[in-house]
C-alpha cells in the first residue's frame, strides 16, 4: 500500500518517491536546480526530530541536500508500507 506523508515526517532509511512540493514559485525553483524533481528517488538518511533533514538522491549521481525543518513539511513523499 502507499502512503504519502511530508519529508520530515518520513521514516528514514527507506526508498521514498518525491510526489509534489507545496511551496511557492521561487522555493520550488531552488528544489530543482539543487536536483530534487517530483519523481525522483531519495533516501531520508536523519530521522532526528528536530532540526534539518539530510537526505541523498538515489541517480546515477547521488547527491546528499540538506533541507529545513519547515521546507521538509512542504515536501510530499511516498512510500510502500508493508
Amino acid at each position: 500500500m502507499k502512503k504519502i506523508i511530508d519529508l520530515y515526517s518520513a521514516p528514514a532509511d527507506i526508498k521514498l518517491t518525491v510526489e509534489d512540493f507545496k511551496t511557492g514559485l521561487m522555493v520550488k525553483k531552488r528544489l530543482l536546480a539543487l536536483g530534487l524533481h517530483s519523481g525522483d528517488q531519495i533516501q531520508k538518511i536523519s530521522n532526528y526530530h528536530h532540526g534539518p533533514v539530510l537526505i541523498i538522491t538515489l541517480k546515477e549521481f547521488p547527491n546528499q541536500i540538506v533541507i529545513g525543518k519547515g521546507l521538509a513539511r512542504k515536501i510530499f513523499v511516498s512510500y510502500e508500507q508493508l
